[in-house]
């Protein structure tokens, strides 16, 4: 029940299901009607972008419209409805921009289009994977609408469950000609880059297969990855099933370009997450390593900073990622970690009453000040804590005999009246 401070991993909520649809797509087939284009969006100068597509007439609507497809949306994840979620994506926009340029045929592209759509909104895409997520006690939550790059984008953040992960989702949201309001893209800040260029590029050694002309502009290391891809898709599946140690040993059988990649660099963090601290930390570096200028990079070292105890430079990796994000609630409840591992509590406990003032519905900020109070051994601030997070939150709480932090508050008075409590 302790918070968990560091930010691993909510990454795989889309590379997971971008790499299941990758194996459905090698065979895939349709005759899907190409859509109309939209704007490309503009992203960072560091980044390689997406090819340009032609004008369109879509439109940015307005920041009302946006909201209410982004509640609906979110609102559908925390009813478990994977169906409404995927309703607010135009998946054949998404797959538009991941695929322009890539096919030697209109007709090729189309099946590819179509059996991407049908992998996607499938029982192991992103709605369903956000829905499990959020069964097992995670979340997806609105931050807020922003526009940036001249596009309007909701900005949600996706914890783990137990608050075990952190990631941030910008959904790109265009006005069709048909009026209606819908997703068309996104920004994932790990692996910071947009969904179609994710797809793209993984989905590019599949598809030079097919035409000897696409496999001609291949970089090197995309063809030596059209090699590898029933190695990659081991890989993500033994991830996805928490085969950490398996998932290592096959990532560590690639040629040394593709170890270095960043895609499979994050299977890695995964996998290493699963196994030890060290294997984590040793994962971590090499992320660092071949890619040290990376825009997910903060993401990626508040967990080595918190690890080895380098609290100050993770409080300056969260200040940055608060900066870029725009600011969030959580945010402090990850400063708290920080400070309570310095033992400065009374900056941690702060923290935490900021992100509760900003939003109660935080269950990770309450659970925060009780590790807090476990720490300065102030139990009856234990039990006092843990009947309001009862009531707020209909919560049932474990066996905390079995709980090796709450070994000396189940010894103290305090504990039989949190059992009286409980029974009454």
């Amino acid at each position: 029940m302790r918070t968990i401070w560091r930010t691993r991993m909510a990454w795989l909520a889309w590379l997971t299901p971008l790499a299941v649809a990758l194996g459905c797509f090698a065979g895939c087939g349709g005759n899907e009607s190409s859509r109309q284009p939209v704007k490309e969006p503009v992203e960072k100068p560091s980044e390689e972008p997406v090819e340009p597509k032609a004008a369109s007439t879509w439109e940015n609507p307005t920041e009302e419209e946006c909201l209410q497809l982004a509640r609906t949306m979110e609102e559908a994840l925390q009813t478990g409805d994977a169906k409404a979620f995927n309703d607010g994506i135009d998946w054949d926009a998404l797959l538009e921009r991941a695929t322009v340029g890539v096919f030697g045929t209109e007709e090729e592209r189309r099946s590819f289009c179509s059996g991407g759509k049908r992998s996607m909104r499938g029982g192991r895409g992103l709605a369903q994977r956000l829905v499990d997520e959020a069964n097992s006690g995670g979340s997806y939550r609105l931050l807020r609408i922003r526009q940036r790059d001249g596009q309007q984008r909701a900005l949600f953040r996706q914890l783990g469950p137990g608050g075990s992960g952190l990631n941030y989702h910008e959904l790109i949201l265009v006005r069709r000609p048909d009026g209606q309001v819908k997703v068309v893209d996104g920004y994932s800040y790990v692996p910071a880059e947009l969904f179609s260029k994710s797809l793209r590029r993984s989905f590019l050694p599949l598809t030079a297969g097919r035409s000897g002309k696409v496999r001609k502009t291949l970089s090197r290391q995309d063809q030596e990855l059209m090699k590898y891809v029933s190695q990659f898709l081991e890989l993500s599946a033994a991830v996805k099933d928490g085969r950490g140690e398996e998932a290592l040993d096959i990532y560590n059988a690639l040629p040394e370009s593709l170890r270095q990649d960043k895609n499979n660099l994050i299977l890695r963090l995964q996998a290493a997450s699963a196994v030890d601290e060290p294997t984590y930390a040793a994962a971590i570096e090499a992320f660092r390593r071949y890619h040290p200028n990376d825009p997910c990079l903060d993401l990626v070292l508040i967990d080595d900073h918190l690890m080895k105890g380098k609290y100050d430079e993770a409080l300056a990796s969260i200040d940055r990622l608060d900066k870029a994000v725009g600011s969030d609630p959580y945010l402090n409840v990850m400063r708290a970690g920080a400070y309570s591992e310095m033992q400065d509590y009374a900056k941690a406990k702060q923290c935490v009453r900021q992100a509760i003032e900003a939003d109660d519905t935080l269950i990770n900020a309450h659970w925060a000040l009780v590790n807090i109070s476990l720490d300065e051994k102030d139990f009856a601030e234990t039990t006092r804590l843990m009947k309001t997070i009862a009531d707020r939150f209909e919560f049932e709480a474990n066996d905390l005999t079995t709980e090796p932090e709450y070994a000396e508050y189940v010894k103290s008075p305090h504990y039989q009246e949190w059992l009286d409590w409980q029974r009454r």
